[in-house]
């Protein structure tokens, strides 16, 4: 742990899905007739299915701390293994619009949407919300 940073708790359900719907709502800020913001409008829509899914896993598996064990639990539980290809592809555009700078669109855009309200619709109904 770096020698600045307090320990501290673990953020809850609630908390993983309060921020990701801030994500959700910082998403619409962007221009979306810039690619540039465009870019980054996609990769918030990732974190914000990043917050949907440690919100899953606080509650119904243990929450990981990096990517990789994030894409193991998805890939293996029951449920969220139905999202998997949604959350993958979001990872996938993320990672290509923020070190590749791949020219995406609103059609991206629009694609990330639908598949983040894909993953957020499996994790509500789950969580009985």
């Amino acid at each position: 742990m770096h020698p600045y940073v307090e320990p501290r708790t673990l953020p809850s359900v609630t908390q993983h899905l309060s921020w990701a719907e801030n994500n959700e709502g910082l998403v619409e800020i962007f221009r979306t007739t810039d690619s540039f913001e465009i870019n980054w409008a996609i990769t918030v829509v990732f974190y914000a299915a990043v917050h949907y899914v440690d919100a899953y896993l606080v509650r119904f598996r243990q929450r990981q701390h990096d990517h990789s064990g994030r894409e193991r639990e998805v890939q293996i539980d029951p449920y969220l293994s139905t999202i998997w290809k949604d959350y993958r592809r979001l990872k996938n555009l993320s990672r290509a619009a923020r070190y590749e700078c791949a020219p995406y669109f609103l059609k991206e855009l629009n694609e990330s949407k639908l598949r983040l309200a894909s993953i957020k619709a499996l994790v509500y109904g789950r969580l009985k919300l």
